[in-house]
């Protein structure tokens, strides 16, 4: 099952695309503080966003054992702080882009796609795909989307950044009412 999960993968991103974001993937950037700056409506089917959620942040941390936790953080629609923690992990050591996410407390593990990563390692692009869990059934490869930047200010005030990642987001098809980028809040 993992293998054709991967098989997915490789093919929704393709072969030029992957061997970009492999050669920018480095888990030590990729262990930090990310804010979210765009997200689909999706994301509240999955419990971790969409409009309702403001000033979200992931907090990636690698481990002695070099496991990536997740913490995970925003306040909702009431203003009370929300708080998750998780693992993630990768399918296959070679491509460490496609990624799995658990969260004990949900108690399911999800696939965490990365799509895109900026030059400089200060923005990347996650996406979810929906796959029927316990199988290799991919129903939609773009199912829900997460952009995520270092720094918040400084990624809305670049707007050729902002132009390249709404290009990219139409290029891998997030246009529907479901999966369409929409700005997530501070």
């Amino acid at each position: 099952m993992e293998s054709k999960i991967l098989q997915h993968y490789k093919e929704y991103i393709g072969e030029k695309e992957l061997d970009i974001l492999l050669k920018r993937f480095d888990v030590k950037t990729f262990c930090d503080k990310w804010n979210q700056v765009i997200t689909s409506r999706s994301t509240s089917f999955l419990g971790s966003g969409g409009s309702e959620y403001s000033s979200v942040r992931a907090n990636y941390s690698l481990t002695n054992d070099n496991k990536i936790t997740v913490f995970n953080e925003c306040y909702d629609e009431k203003k009370q702080y929300k708080s998750i923690k998780g693992t993630s992990d990768c399918f296959d050591s070679s491509v460490p882009t496609c990624r799995t996410v658990l969260f004990p407390s949900v108690g399911a593990t999800g696939n965490y796609w990365i799509l895109y990563i900026s030059k400089k390692k200060d923005v990347m692009i996650v996406c979810s795909p929906l796959i029927i869990p316990h199988t290799s059934i991919k129903l939609m490869d773009n199912f829900a989307l997460y952009v995520l930047a270092k720094d918040r200010n400084k990624f809305w005030s670049n707007k050729q950044m902002v132009q390249n990642i709404y290009a990219i987001l139409e290029k891998y098809n997030f246009n529907n009412f479901i999966n369409k980028p929409i700005y997530s809040g501070v």
